[in-house]
């Protein structure tokens, strides 16, 4: 399957630079310009910047503890001047928990039992700064961080539970697939307004190491079409140029990790991200289970098409990353998968962000069926003409 700029895409490694600021000499504070949060499965955006202190996320407080989901009222969010403190009552599973943090101190209470933080809260641009992963965790939140590509997902610690199991058993029961059919339509708006559109069919038999695809791509700026069949049998990729065919060989260690890449096309190896930031849909039907949600995977397109994965350049980062699921409820296979992703070129200074808006949707079926993936007759003529 043509990977194009969605190959680029996803996969990614983060390497954006932030600015540094040192506070002391064992206190490094980084600001997060890229950085992304979801929380129950939605994207979050805050009027002030988060900050990374010492490999920990800390934000304005009043801002994160509405997102997780504290009334934003003085009866629950209690800020003391005068001794620098801050209270937080909430409920969780209808207990009362009261949280307790001091500005530059380490000892916090939960519930007036000591508790130590491992970064202080801190004022910082004339805000009250707070960690993160310890206000989530002491309000029943499971919490996900990757700190190479600058996002955390916070979670309902039963509900995440929940999503991880159902995603657990899709893995198990993908990982006995040895023979499936795919189709995949896809688009892409690039920044210049032109609408590229690809559909692609395929299927691979890894007992009988093969591999079938073949894709049509459109676009209408200026109008175009493209269009290619390829077949992989054992360490040989026969080809369409144009109209006639092509053969190449290629090393039998590339052919495994394609094979290996193409065994799981709906596994999502991270488990624990894509659990912390898939919901289940209710509204689904009853032999189907759907799950959604905005999650960055590190490879979202790779889990999704069995693609390369690609190591993102410095001036891109994905702005949106969302995913649909649809599983079967008896046997937890894939029967469809959506990606949106929005891929973000960051301009020179003065110059505007540009933006590649993209969506995926994969079918899947037949798995383990009786089918057989046959070389053309014609391309294997085509190869020995050639080859004369």
């Amino acid at each position: 399957m043509k990977k194009g700029i969605l190959g680029l895409a996803v996969g990614v490694i983060f390497t954006m630079s932030v600015g540094v600021l040192c506070f002391a000499e064992d206190l490094v504070i980084n600001e997060q310009p890229y950085f992304k949060m979801v929380i129950e499965g939605q994207a979050k955006v805050y009027e002030n910047l988060p900050i990374n202190v010492n490999n920990s996320v800390l934000l304005p407080f009043r801002e994160v503890l509405t997102s997780l989901g504290v009334p934003n009222d003085d009866q629950h969010i209690i800020w003391n001047q005068a001794n620098r403190t801050v209270n937080i009552l909430s409920t969780i599973d209808g207990k009362e928990v009261n949280l307790q943090l001091k500005i530059d101190d380490l000892n916090a209470t939960i519930n007036n039992k000591p508790a130590t933080l491992e970064v202080a809260p801190m004022l910082y641009n004339d805000r009250t700064y707070v960690p993160v992963r310890f206000l989530s965790e002491s309000l029943g939140k499971t919490v996900v961080w990757d700190a190479v590509g600058q996002f955390v997902m916070i979670k309902n610690t039963k509900d995440f539970e929940q999503v991880k199991e159902i995603v657990t058993k899709s893995n198990d029961a993908d990982k006995d697939t040895k023979r499936i059919k795919y189709s995949a339509d896809i688009e892409i708006t690039t920044p210049d307004a032109q609408n590229i559109k690809e559909h692609a069919d395929g299927a691979y038999d890894l007992e009988k190491k093969t591999i079938y695809s073949k894709m049509t791509m459109t676009s209408d700026n200026p109008p175009a079409t493209q269009s290619g069949e390829t077949y992989i049998v054992d360490n040989m990729v026969y080809y369409t140029q144009g109209a006639t065919w092509a053969k190449v060989e290629v090393p039998k260690e590339v052919i495994a990790t394609v094979q290996k890449q193409q065994t799981t096309p709906m596994n999502l190896a991270l488990t624990e991200t894509a659990s912390a930031g898939l919901q289940i849909d209710t509204s689904a039907p009853a032999d189907e289970i759907w799950l959604k949600g905005n999650v960055y995977l590190p490879n979202s397109f790779a889990a999704l098409t069995g693609g390369q994965n690609a190591e993102l350049p410095p001036y891109l980062s994905i702005s949106k990353s969302y995913i649909e699921i649809v599983l079967d409820k008896k046997t937890y296979l894939a029967k469809k998968a959506t990606l949106a992703l929005d891929i973000v070129e960051q301009g020179q200074p003065g110059e505007p962000e540009q933006k590649v808006i993209t969506k995926t949707v994969m079918y899947f079926s037949e798995y383990n069926g009786k089918f057989e993936i046959t070389l053309p007759k014609a391309a294997l003529e085509a190869v020995l003409q050639a080859a004369e």
